[in-house]
């Protein structure tokens, strides 16, 4: 047991943010912020942040860490959708990097190890699996995810980033997960188009948690890490796999090439990732992805 460890979570009610600490928090104890949505956390272990505006709230923050005694700074919050980070690249700007790079001196300033979530869109360039050398984003919402990983091991000497695969997992409702769109579609009869040409290496997101754990207890930092599931399928393949899974009807699931929906933003083709760093660094593995879309079945048979 960990719990003599105070974690600050951002992104806490989104996706990402609600698997770390609902696999986390038996162990550890958490800290949040939260803007629009309400974290479930006692009022003293939270505080009400809004990254479109960090520089108001940075001396708050700073007392907040130093009079909880914070021991790891866990920046999952961001703004997600590529192809809305396109059409809206100011607000981008200031939630993917400035922001980031605010927490990030919040957390120097304050003596905390600094975790930083990351993506696998930056590898947009050759075919995977990427090692962690091979970044060459393009896309804005991977660029601004670069950028900010470099300002972070510029600047924080205790720090580590993850850069993660495309995630699946359950969902707390608030943000709908990848898993949940799918199964809207297919219930309202509507087609669901996925890439046969994108390749990533899809990860139970829980799995993220496994790493955060071990990282807290081998002490590794300054580290960029990739995280990523056990087997490269393009959107298509997962598709159907997941399909399977949960015993939906898969005739209106359609392979599409990415040049066929001319409305997205560019990705690069082959994102799928080596973690081969992540199992030398903090012995960690990840899920088999079939096993854990059972799970997710058993768990949550209706995805209410």
């Amino acid at each position: 047991m960990n719990t003599e460890i105070r974690i600050f979570l951002t992104g806490a009610s989104g996706f990402l943010g609600y698997n770390l600490m609902r696999a986390m928090s038996p162990n550890y104890t958490f800290y949040a912020s939260e803007h629009r949505t309400e974290v479930p956390l006692p009022a003293d272990r939270k505080i009400r942040l809004n990254l479109m505006d960090m520089a108001r709230s940075y001396h708050e923050m700073v007392e907040f860490q130093r009079n909880a005694n914070i021991h790891v700074m866990l920046h999952s919050a961001a703004m997600a959708q590529p192809d809305e980070r396109e059409k809206n690249p100011d607000r981008a700007v200031a939630v993917n990097l400035e922001a980031t790079k605010l927490l990030c001196d919040i957390s120097r300033e304050t003596g905390s190890t600094f975790v930083f979530t990351s993506t696998d869109l930056v590898y947009e360039k050759g075919e995977g699996p990427h090692k962690e050398s091979d970044a060459a984003p393009e896309l804005l919402y991977a660029r601004l995810k670069y950028e900010a990983e470099d300002y972070i091991l510029r600047n924080h000497p205790d720090a580590v980033v993850f850069r993660c695969a495309l995630l699946f997992g359950p969902d707390n409702g608030h943000e709908v997960s990848m898993i949940r769109r799918m199964k809207n579609r297919i219930e309202n009869g509507e087609q669901l188009t996925l890439f046969t040409d994108q390749f990533r290496t899809p990860l139970w997101a829980p799995d993220i948690a496994k790493a955060v754990e071990a990282l807290t207890e081998k002490k590794v930092s300054h580290e960029i890490i990739n995280l990523g599931g056990p087997e490269r399928l393009n959107r298509y393949e997962f598709g159907l796999r997941t399909a399977h899974a949960f015993g939906w009807d898969n005739s209106s699931i359609v392979p599409v090439k990415m040049a066929d929906l001319t409305h997205l933003a560019k990705r690069g083709n082959d994102c799928s990732l080596d973690c081969s760093r992540a199992v030398e660094l903090l012995e960690w593995h990840p899920s088999p992805i079939d096993e854990c879309l059972q799970r997710l079945k058993n768990e949550a048979p209706h995805l209410p």
